[in-house]
């Protein structure tokens, strides 16, 4: 079986993103491509991922993703007086209109 290489470009068009979508991740998180070959080519540098990896980094950025959003979800719930349940809390209940 042939491995399929992409460029970083092609590989983010591929899922559906900005062509700068996977080289920004690559270099804000670096995290999200521990167990993926990523090698570098060319006298410019240009990354490329095997195809059959590229789902493994989707999953890591979900999996990650949905971590961020329920921690800061917690943190926002359990604090009291906090801005945010302040300005939820802010008009008072309307009863027996």
């Amino acid at each position: 079986m042939e491995e399929k290489w992409l460029t970083f470009r092609e590989a983010s068009q591929l899922i559906g993103k900005n062509p700068h979508y996977l080289s920004t991740l690559f270099r804000i998180h670096p995290e999200y491509f521990e167990r993926v070959e990523v090698k570098k080519i060319g006298a410019t540098r240009t990354k490329v991922i095997n195809k059959d990896q590229l789902e493994k980094v989707e999953l890591q950025v979900k999996k990650i993703g949905a971590l961020r959003k329920s921690e800061v979800f917690l943190r926002v719930k359990h604090k009291k007086n906090s801005l945010v349940q302040r300005l939820l809390t802010f008009y008072p209940k309307a009863e027996n209109i």
